[in-house]
């Protein structure tokens, strides 16, 4: 819809301009964008969560059970009893979304997540997005050891919080343990080779891929290869996403072949990889929603150095 618009509009402004409002009241990248080509700011609506005063007591053998489990780390079994769960309630939304919020009121963060997805409780930006790990983050971006020689305005212009948990929270959804066919591990997804680099480079602790697994190290390593890639990429979250997730050559190919013809819009649209496309689109939307969640005085949509470029 938003690019027959843009069709639309060498014909009519006003077809299009009625079209992008329309669009630009909905939920995710291209009602942002299109809340953004018409000079409004993107609100966003979030419906309450609902309260189930005795959510705890009612499945309170299950949540025991689940509790247990992760306490001994078997956290993929907990994730197959929270799962059988919420499948009995499948006709029962409202307390599936509740259980899911009382998910992340126990730092269950990737149930949550899972929850809200088996819940299709897409509106519910808050229960999809909760504010994981924040202390490991703030700790990881206050901790950020670039290079000396990098020119200050780089080293003042690192990476957000908003930013680095949007990038974990499509990376893993939460999940420490996730582990990707490629040996990608831990809430940000970071291959042991990345891991290995990063940590020589930013003098970060670093014993083997087990590491990976843990919250902290893992953030520490994953902000840092973020503020890495800020570097080279400075305030371009468009081009950071895109290196995290495919690789910095592979982006390097991409701007190469654009050669400075295509828009913000365009350059995202023609990135050959559909899953670094919607990578990009979603981390770009998250990073909106958790300054939004994160309560932002000045909620950024796009940066100058994104929207203005061309690549």
């Amino acid at each position: 819809r938003y690019w027959m618009t843009k069709i639309a509009a060498q014909a009519s402004d006003k077809d299009a301009k009625q079209r992008l409002e329309a669009l630009s009241k909905e939920r995710g990248f291209y009602p942002m964008l299109a809340a953004v080509k018409l000079g409004h700011s993107y609100k966003l609506e979030m419906p309450k969560i609902p309260q189930e005063s005795n959510i705890q007591e009612k499945y309170a053998t299950e949540l025991a059970e689940i509790a247990e489990l992760r306490q001994l780390d078997r956290l993929g079994a907990a994730k197959r009893r929270w799962r059988f769960l919420l499948e009995k309630l499948s006709q029962e939304e409202q307390l599936q979304i509740a259980l899911s919020q009382y998910a992340n009121e126990q730092n269950w963060f990737e149930l949550g997540v899972d929850g809200s997805i088996i819940a299709k409780a897409w509106d519910y930006i808050d229960l999809r997005l909760p504010n994981a790990y924040s202390q490991y983050f703030d700790i990881a971006l206050s901790n950020v050891n670039l290079s000396t020689t990098e020119p200050q305005a780089i080293v003042d212009n690192r990476v957000t919080k908003t930013f680095a948990m949007a990038i974990a929270r499509q990376e893993s959804a939460w999940n420490p343990m996730a582990q990707s066919s490629a040996n990608a591990r831990g809430l940000m997804q970071l291959l042991p080779s990345t891991a290995q680099k990063t940590a020589e480079n930013q003098q970060l602790p670093y014993n083997g891929e087990l590491d990976l697994f843990k919250p902290l190290n893992n953030i520490l390593l994953g902000t840092a290869h973020l503020n890495e890639l800020n570097a080279k990429y400075p305030n371009n979250r468009i081009l950071i996403a895109s290196a995290y997730n495919a690789g910095a050559s592979r982006v390097e190919k991409w701007l190469a072949r654009a050669n400075g013809k295509l828009a913000m819009d365009e350059f995202i649209a023609s990135i050959p990889f559909f899953e670094s496309r919607g990578y990009v689109q979603n981390v770009l939307t998250y990073d909106f929603y958790y300054q939004n969640l994160q309560d932002k005085e000045k909620l950024q949509t796009f940066s100058k150095e994104e929207y203005d470029r061309l690549y």
